[in-house]
């Protein structure tokens, strides 16, 4: 069966014995054993974690107080019953997704496996925890922000920088859509805008492909965009809760086939995790990242197909890299020690050109799927809106010019993927968006 059958199907029958023989040169397959994702699901998890961990294991379970108090009796009963000796690490509230918060986790001695309950924020956390402590790994879904669930990545704030980090993906994922209820309509708008915002990392991985000569599929491209217009057309609100969690996971699930995290971590991504650096630092309310990356995917689709279709060759001075490290110190309070490890050095001569040379190569062809993206995240910007009570009337104001252009401006230095807002960068036209 062919990549884009196969994501017709459910999630639920997706599983790691299934290999794609691709002709981009590489062979696909996912890593996590068994996504089980239906009502009852929860009835079914005895008959997996016995295949990786025998009965009588200490397992830790992590979440936090507000998952708690719905759902982690319910689970903790189901699994104690199966014979597993529980310990529990539950946060107070919803946790900072970052290394330090990460730290205080305390695990058993005897532990030989993590669960992880909740959404996007404790599936970063235990990914990381148990690929810190080579241990199995189990997450039980309950929200629909999963986009990154099944990613081989944990994205952790560091020392005020967000950074991805290498890990195993779980071993299981378990998700019962009886759970899925009850919830506010600003975190089903966060799952949905991250979806939809997705459109520009997927033009950034083929854009990493032409002007930076990395592997790139175009079956799993096409799959991507499949997803994502799929959402599109088939969720439009609240009452769509079950194929907007399924469609997160099923783009989620595609990282494990890049074996990377480039096909959901674009530019729309990096610039809202700047802006969340520069609210952060200005004790400013930063709000939910899917709501600042479809805000920010919009405008991101508009500066794209504008560059693109400024077909003249100009020359451009090249960034000034000690500006940055001054502007990102002032602006974003991070210390010039460390972000002059991760500043995008100065590209040599001979490389720039053939980057120039590589674009205007394939500037029709990326034009045309940058004018694509514009439509799309405008028709789901619209949509975006309506899950709020009040069409979306909160967000404005919430991302004002200032922090859009910094934010724009400093993506990527501080990113580990290469984004058509790199080469930008590499040709000095970001220099702009610093503030005087």
């Amino acid at each position: 069966m062919c990549l884009k059958e196969y994501y017709k199907k459910s999630i639920s029958m997706f599983s790691n014995k299934e290999t794609f023989f691709c002709d981009c040169g590489e062979d696909h397959s996912l890593a996590t054993q068994k996504i089980i994702f239906e009502s009852g699901a929860i009835e079914k998890i005895g008959e997996f974690l016995s295949s990786i961990a025998p009965p009588l294991s200490s397992v830790l379970i992590i979440s936090d107080s507000i998952i708690y108090e719905k759902t982690n009796r319910a689970f903790e009963k189901k699994i104690g019953r199966l014979g597993y000796r529980i310990s529990s690490f539950t946060f107070e509230g919803s946790p900072l997704a970052s290394v330090e918060v990460a730290n205080e986790i305390v695990i058993p001695e005897d532990c030989l496996l993590i669960i992880g309950i909740g959404g996007g924020t404790i599936a970063d956390i235990s990914k990381y925890i148990a690929n810190k402590k080579q241990l199995k790994s189990v997450f039980i879904l309950t929200s629909p922000n999963a986009l990154g669930v099944l990613s081989p990545t944990s994205v952790l704030f560091d020392n005020g920088i967000e950074k991805q980090s290498s890990v195993m993906p779980f071993n299981i994922v378990l998700c019962d859509t009886n759970f899925l209820s009850s919830v506010p309509s600003e975190v089903l708008a966060c799952s949905y805008g991250e979806i939809i915002s997705k459109a520009i990392s997927v033009f950034d991985y083929k854009a990493s492909g032409v002007l930076n000569d990395e592997h790139f599929c175009s079956d799993i491209h096409l799959v991507a965009y499949s997803i994502i217009d799929d959402t599109l057309r088939s969720v439009m609100s609240d009452k769509d809760i079950i194929k907007l969690t399924e469609n997160s996971l099923k783009l989620s699930s595609l990282c494990q086939l890049v074996k990377s995290d480039k096909i959901i971590s674009g530019g729309e991504v990096a610039v809202a995790s700047t802006a969340h650096t520069l609210m952060r630092y200005e004790e400013r309310q930063a709000r939910l990242k899917g709501e600042r990356e479809i805000l920010l995917a919009k405008t991101l689709a508009s500066l794209y197909q504008g560059f693109l279709s400024a077909k003249s060759n100009f020359f451009s001075p090249p960034p000034d890299n000690n500006k940055r490290l001054e502007c990102m110190e002032e602006f974003l309070g991070l210390k010039q020690t460390d972000t002059i490890k991760l500043i995008r050095r100065i590209l040599p001569i001979k490389k720039s050109k053939l980057a120039q040379y590589m674009l205007n190569e394939y500037r029709d062809e990326l034009l045309l799927e940058a004018s694509l993206n514009t439509a799309r995240v405008a028709k789901g910007t619209k949509i975006f809106k309506r899950f709020y009570l009040d069409d979306g009337f909160s967000l404005e104001g919430f991302l004002d010019n200032s922090t859009v252009a910094l934010s724009i401006a400093f993506a990527p230095d501080l990113s580990d993927n290469y984004l058509l807002l790199s080469y930008m960068k590499d040709m000095g036209l970001l220099d702009e968006y610093l503030l005087k």
